[in-house]
């Protein structure tokens, strides 16, 4: 529909009517008078924002909720001791905030890297501590051997962060909706456009996040990993961007079709990645179960196939295009040029960017150089790289 067309329908609609933004509400209750409206000022969505972000409860399995403890704690997806301390600079990483809507304000919308502390950084009140303890016992409290219960823990819990956050988001959405008080009717109409393509996205989220779940959750509690598949990477150098997240490939790193990520229809296929420090070097970890084999094989495979000694580079760019849920050490951001650091920060800023189209050359090389990791060892669990 034209703007012309929208603006008229808008003037159509009764005050005792649904909105025409969708919110459910009448339009006397809404949108009705809103360019007069008081706008609303950026602290108070951002602190409603933030306690969107900041709900707590417990993501474990439902046959195991009799045993939990019922007191939510602050979570790390990261190890703080053994992974973010090891690249901070005075306590803190740099990672994204969300909730810092003044800066965005300031740079038109545009995420900016925020020092987060160590003790936020990667945080989300997802388990009560008994669960916690228990479910994470293998990666948190024993020595990495990549076995594939601890590899697939460490996608079981990017994926309760991510399901933690697909629900932040869905109980975000009216504090988006609302923030057009005081805005002219075609700002109006463009900004609930917008809010009807992140509303579209967030509901197919969590459809297809709750599928996963329930899939994962069957083999945390039957301790049947042979449906779990990694692809591991061991670096010599502990990486400079620590991550936990999960991500449906739509393109492989030649810019070959994986999925259809346009059709509301089918089920995207995700894979979790983390990255962490073990020993005196670091991995990055690949991880996803036997169902999506038909995407995740293919784009693991056409990974390995990308030149090795720039590995640390692709990664990079992969981690900034696909994942929130990344911190990245002072030191090297720091010392990174200018153009690099712009390079990465719109790599981001476009892929959040609901309206724009995803790039099929987007995971190709760029021309620049982020990272040296040093050398790498691949292994592949549960699948041929071949």
């Amino acid at each position: 529909m034209d703007l012309h067309s929208a603006i008229k329908m808008t003037r159509q609609v009764g005050r005792n009517e649904s909105c025409w933004c969708g919110s459910g509400k009448k339009y006397k209750r809404c949108h009705w008078n809103r360019e007069n409206q008081s706008p609303i000022p950026v602290w108070s969505a951002a602190d409603a924002f933030k306690a969107a972000h900041s709900q707590c409860l417990c993501l474990a399995p439902q046959n195991l909720a009799s045993a939990c403890s019922g007191k939510i704690v602050k979570a790390h997806t990261v190890p703080r001791s053994g992974s973010l301390k090891r690249i901070a600079k005075d306590g803190h990483v740099y990672g994204w905030s969300f909730s810092d809507l003044n800066k965005r304000a300031n740079h038109q919308g545009i995420p900016q890297p925020t020092r987060i502390g160590l003790n936020i950084a990667s945080t989300f009140m997802g388990f009560c501590d008994a669960h916690d303890n228990a479910i994470f016992k293998p990666v948190e409290n024993e020595k990495f051997v990549f076995s594939p219960e601890q590899c697939f823990l460490l996608g079981y819990r990017a994926l309760a962060y991510e399901k933690y956050m697909k629900d932040a988001q869905a109980n975000s959405i009216n504090i988006i909706r609302d923030v057009d008080k005081g805005w002219s009717l075609n700002h109006q109409i463009s900004h609930q456009n917008g809010v009807a393509l992140y509303t579209h996205g967030v509901t197919a989220g969590q459809r297809d996040i709750d599928e996963d779940k329930s899939f994962y959750d069957n083999v945390l509690t039957s301790e049947d990993y042979s449906s779990m598949r990694s692809y591991i990477v061991k670096f010599e150098k502990t990486p400079t961007i620590m991550c936990s997240g999960r991500l449906a490939p739509i393109y492989d790193f030649t810019g070959a079709l994986l999925q259809d990520g346009c059709d509301p229809n089918v089920k995207l296929r995700h894979l979790s990645l983390n990255s962490f420090a073990s020993g005196d070097g670091g991995a990055v970890v690949f991880t996803w179960l036997e169902d999506s084999d038909n995407v995740c094989v293919p784009f693991a495979r056409s990974l390995h196939a990308t030149d090795h000694a720039i590995l640390a580079d692709t990664l990079t760019r992969l981690m900034f295009e696909n994942l929130q849920n990344i911190y990245w050490s002072p030191t090297w951001w720091d010392n990174l040029p200018d153009e690099s650091k712009a390079a990465l920060i719109k790599r981001f800023a476009d892929a959040t960017d609901l309206t724009k189209p995803i790039d099929p050359q987007a995971l190709a090389p760029d021309g620049r150089s982020y990272n040296d990791w040093g050398n790498a060892e691949i292994q592949a669990l549960g699948f041929e790289l071949q």
